[in-house]
């Protein structure tokens, strides 16, 4: 019989998956160009918006030349423009103009003006609504702008963004305690490494040691070797050592640190909390 096979099995029935790969493979291509497209978006905003951070950081430590500035040039276009001129601009406008003409420079200082034109979304950027130190001290930067679709979807042919940075404004003043505490003069004493006294002069003659040099035969019987370098035995012949005229010491080393003192500089509180005390002969009793 026809379509019967010798062995028993059924014969098998070959179809086609035309219809079924012209339906999947647009449904893939859209999935895959949404994802690709949505990565997009999201890249350009998170770029605006580290932009936006910038630039708002560095605009609102200018806040208040800003709106001077801004106020002096909205009335120079005033006296200049004829359209302008001898009109009364609603108040609000007043305030919101030298606001978003001034924010808008440190904005485009920080962005890649050549990746913003291939985003195309240059040309739809706006500052409108943005506020330079309000009522509550709070300055807020407001950015808007629209991504073009890839294709025109119900109507629409670009994804509209707006984006904000609230920083609190910088009017160059500080608390009259803090200021106080800044530059209340500060009294700086010297201290050495070794020693436990801080001193008020920086010339005392016990960190600002004034030696010279002697031949060890003139010194031998008279003063005894310091402690620190040593003296100079009869053995190794006369050499030159180093004392102080009221000294009872000789030094073989000029560079001793008994004679030549590490000093440093540091503050009158820091010394007291350093458990350094006052030198005798600074306080004037030696």
């Amino acid at each position: 019989m026809m379509g019967s096979m010798g062995d028993g099995r059924q014969p098998r029935i070959r179809g086609s998956l035309t219809l079924e790969a012209a339906l999947v493979l647009p449904l893939l291509v859209f999935t895959l160009a949404s994802i690709l497209y949505l990565a997009k978006v999201v890249h350009i905003m998170d770029y605006t918006q580290h932009i936006l951070n910038m630039g708002a950081m560095e605009g609102n430590n200018h806040a208040v030349v800003l709106r001077a500035a801004g106020a002096q040039l909205l009335a120079q276009m005033e006296q200049t423009d004829p359209e302008i001129q001898g009109s009364s601009p609603d108040p609000s406008l007043r305030e919101m103009l030298p606001d978003e003409l001034l924010f808008a420079p440190y904005f485009h200082k920080e962005a890649d003006g050549r990746a913003l034109e291939e985003w195309g979304v240059a040309g739809s950027i706006s500052f409108a609504g943005t506020e330079i130190l309000g009522e509550d001290g709070w300055s807020t930067v407001r950015l808007s702008y629209a991504i073009p679709l890839p294709v025109e979807i119900f109507g629409r042919d670009s994804i509209a963004v707006r984006q904000a940075v609230r920083i609190r404004g910088f009017i160059g003043n500080r608390p009259t305690k803090d200021l106080l505490e800044k530059e209340a003069p500060k009294t700086v004493v010297h201290v050495t490494g070794t020693g436990v006294r801080y001193h008020t002069d920086s010339r005392c003659r016990h960190i600002h040691v004034e030696f010279y040099g002697v031949s060890s035969d003139t010194v031998a019987g008279n003063k005894r070797p310091c402690k620190i370098c040593g003296g100079v035995g009869p053995e190794e012949g006369p050499k030159t050592v180093y004392t102080t005229a009221k000294s009872e010491i000789y030094h073989a080393d000029g560079k001793c640190t008994a004679l030549v003192k590490s000093v440093r500089e540091t503050t009158l509180e820091k010394a007291l909390e350093d458990g350094y005390t006052l030198c005798k002969t600074c306080e004037g009793e030696d």
